[in-house]
């Protein structure tokens, strides 16, 4: 897995990663996640899934509680940029 940070003040950060596997876990703060390359599958609180690839904006703002679990879904690497609001 990379992850780096991108020059600015905001704190935006890329990630790439064989695996974008998770167990629950709660936003660390609101950001917006822009899917690069790949697809997740993302799991909410009430069970619900949506899945998400290139070109998709998701605003990730469950930042209490139980979370969500994201699950890579087809070919690796999954490629992101997180952007804190």
């Amino acid at each position: 897995m990379s992850v780096g940070g991108v020059p600015s003040n905001g704190g935006v950060q890329f990630l790439r990663s064989a695996a974008f596997d998770s167990t629950a876990h709660p936003a660390p703060r609101e950001q917006w996640v822009v899917m690069l390359r790949g697809t997740i599958e993302v799991t909410v609180s009430d069970g619900s899934r949506r899945r998400f690839g290139p070109g998709d904006l998701v605003l990730a703002a469950d930042t209490t509680g139980m979370g969500h679990i994201t699950t890579g879904v087809g070919d690796p690497p999954f490629e992101a940029l997180f952007i804190p609001i």
